[in-house]
């Protein structure tokens, strides 16, 4: 469980000429913070509204300036009041109040406020978050805030819900359920005008080994938090992490996760996160060779990983570990052509894809006789005669071993074609026009 600062002046400064020329003291009084007491207070100031504040001057020291609660000029338990020295008589200074812890964590800014005016800027319903309360185990967020109208005003905190009035308490309060996380800010708003913000104090989360075993489908993931163990971890896409108290970390594992990710994100409740990225192994397709006589197609690769992922040829299948060889291999039959290219993928994230050379297919000549209605077709492959040429919109041609070419005669073609196009089972193609 965590609790968070919440503070804001609730009077403008009051302004007080030194007896030194051209200097000004400006005092500066917020409402205490009781529970948890902080470890101290820092009062930022500028010529300039709005952070940051930068300023310097006052004898105390250069913005902002720390303020011990034992430095508290005010003897109400229930105020804290401060003043800076010496700043220029004639320079307007933007002023506002933090709060820190032991380990200085801080808060959100208060309200800004000025010495220009006497007006302190601050709607008539003045709006203040006394606390509030998140617990990670049950998910829910509690929230205690006043008004200066109470109780003639209702009270909501922005995106969960309407504060209840404890009357008994004196304050508004409710306990929402349902919060997964944490949200960055809080703001409770008023029907009299006012609201105030509450600013969180992300955790810091930290992912250390991230392991995927190849051969059980496994991920393990541990993580630690500046919150912990306070605070619920959750793996992006997997699941919570549970708390190693003796070993001062969160870690699971999780079972049948298919493929390494590229990377793990881990979220806090206190809302903090972490991504770490996973490295992928190098996959290299050594050889394809295609052989269209008993339409198979050979695919060998290698992963550095090996041989504890899994080598997939896309739209084929699985490459096998060939331990003597110390690369995966695999046939692939009933493959009517070439493809003109082969990619593997790897389970271990990785890929590679190789580029196929298509041969060269030369149309030698195309004769086409009116008298007979036939046509022959003659062509060559720079790939001859491994690969199947086929005439488009006829047929096949027939290897010519003592002509060292292909060639056939197609009958039964009423009209001469315009053109012919000759495929190869080797990926080639030419187009040439009937003379």
């Amino acid at each position: 469980m965590r609790k968070f600062y919440a503070l804001s002046l609730f009077t403008s400064a009051c302004l007080y000429l030194t007896t030194f020329a051209h200097a000004l003291d400006v005092t500066l009084r917020w409402n205490a913070v009781n529970d948890p007491s902080p470890a101290g207070y820092r009062i930022y100031y500028d010529v300039d509204s709005g952070p940051p504040y930068e300023g310097q001057g006052a004898l105390e020291g250069n913005s902002p300036v720390d303020v011990n609660p034992a430095m508290d000029e005010n003897p109400d338990p229930a105020v804290t009041e401060f003043t800076l020295h010496g700043l220029s008589y004639n320079q307007i200074y933007y002023l506002t109040v933090t709060a820190h812890d032991e380990r200085n964590s801080e808060s959100t800014y208060s309200g800004e406020v000025d010495n220009d005016s006497n007006d302190d800027a601050i709607p008539d319903d003045i709006v203040e978050i006394s606390s509030s309360f998140y617990d990670t185990s049950l998910e829910t967020l509690e929230v205690v805030a006043t008004s200066s109208d109470q109780p003639q005003v209702t009270m909501t905190a922005e995106g969960l819900g309407a504060l209840n009035w404890k009357s008994r308490l004196n304050f508004y309060r409710n306990t929402f359920s349902g919060v997964t996380r944490l949200p960055a800010t809080l703001t409770v708003r008023s029907s009299g005008g006012g609201s105030d913000e509450l600013d969180f104090t992300r955790d810091d989360v930290i992912i250390g080994a991230v392991t995927y075993d190849f051969e059980n489908d496994t991920l393990q993931v541990s993580a630690t938090s500046t919150d912990q163990p306070d605070v619920t971890l959750t793996a992006e896409g997997f699941g919570n992490l549970d708390w190693k108290s003796w070993l001062s970390l969160y870690r699971n594992t999780f079972h049948s996760v298919s493929e390494k990710p590229s990377s793990v994100t881990v979220h806090s409740s206190g809302g903090g996160q972490a991504t770490k990225t996973l490295a992928q192994d190098v996959v290299t397709v050594m050889t394809v060779t295609y052989d269209d006589v008993s339409d198979s197609l050979e695919v060998s690769a290698t992963s550095s990983e090996q041989p504890n992922v899994k080598l997939t040829a896309e739209e084929l299948g699985d490459l096998e570990w060939k331990s003597w060889l110390s690369l995966y291999r695999n046939t692939f039959y009933g493959v009517s052509e070439k493809p003109t290219s082969i990619s593997v993928y790897s389970s271990g994230g990785g890929q590679a894809t190789k580029t196929l050379e298509q041969d060269v297919v030369t149309i030698m000549s195309v004769r086409y006789d009116d008298q007979s209605a036939s046509l022959e077709v003659s062509a060559t492959s720079s790939d001859q005669p491994e690969v199947h040429l086929t005439a488009e919109g006829f047929g096949n041609l027939d290897w010519k071993s003592w002509r060292s070419l292909y060639r056939n005669t197609f009958y039964g073609v009423s009209e001469k074609p315009a053109s012919i196009t000759v495929y190869s089972s080797g990926g080639g193609s030419a187009t040439e026009q009937v003379p």
